[in-house]
């Protein structure tokens, strides 16, 4: 398992990197799926930090965490991880909602040019977001830090399991459920429609290169 966090860490953070790094290289002007593509490497990328704490972490206590767990449960670094955490999955799910909202537009309305011209309310959609992911980050980690009465009970600081008697902290725990569930059903909607539409072009597609074959040949 340690050799796999690790290798999982090193991958993300590599490979996403990399993937930045070539997109605004090649691309003067970002397009909203580009922003998009990056917005999620960047949201792996965090998560791939994530891993990094909680591997650092046990090659730092290494043979000595019984000792160090509550501490290591109370301390600013695992609070912030359980915190990152959260935004990259939140944010990865928002994102992925709007990359398959996005491609089934493009494959239902290949010729429309309004679609493609709607560059300012696409770009509204990424910042909602990337703003709706920051807060629930930023108010997560507010209260794990200045409310005395949570703690984290495990090691690896996920959210999920958290106790305490903070009913805001349950609220923002709600909030991001509400948000990844909505975010999976959106994706399970889109998809089907999605490849209907994509056998449709291509029975189309097919019917008119039949008939244009069928014309030629009389």
């Amino acid at each position: 398992i340690r050799i796999s966090i690790w290798f999982i860490a090193v991958f993300a953070l590599t490979f996403n990197s990399v993937s930045i790094v070539i997109h605004l290289a090649q691309r003067r002007t970002l397009k909203p799926y580009d922003i998009l593509v990056v917005s999620l490497c960047c949201s792996d990328f965090m998560f791939g930090v994530y891993l990094g704490i909680i591997a650092s972490t046990d090659v730092y206590f290494r043979d000595k965490f019984v000792g160090k767990d509550l501490l290591w449960r109370a301390c600013l670094t695992c609070k912030f991880a359980a915190a990152l955490s959260q935004f990259s999955i939140i944010y990865s799910a928002l994102i992925l909602s709007l990359l398959t909202f996005s491609r089934f537009m493009v494959v239902k309305y290949p010729f429309n040019s309004k679609f493609k011209q709607m560059h300012f309310v696409q770009y509204l959609c990424i910042l909602l977001a990337f703003v709706t992911s920051l807060l629930i980050f930023l108010s997560m980690l507010w209260f794990l830090i200045y409310e005395e009465n949570i703690y984290i009970s495990n090691s690896l600081c996920l959210l999920h399991d958290i106790h305490g008697n903070s009913s805001a902290l349950k609220f923002q725990t709600l909030l991001v459920i509400l948000t990844l569930l909505g975010s999976l059903c959106l994706i399970f909607i889109i998809y089907p429609l999605l490849i209907h539409e994509v056998n449709k072009s291509s029975s189309a597609l097919s019917e008119t290169l039949f008939k244009r074959k069928k014309t030629t040949s009389t």
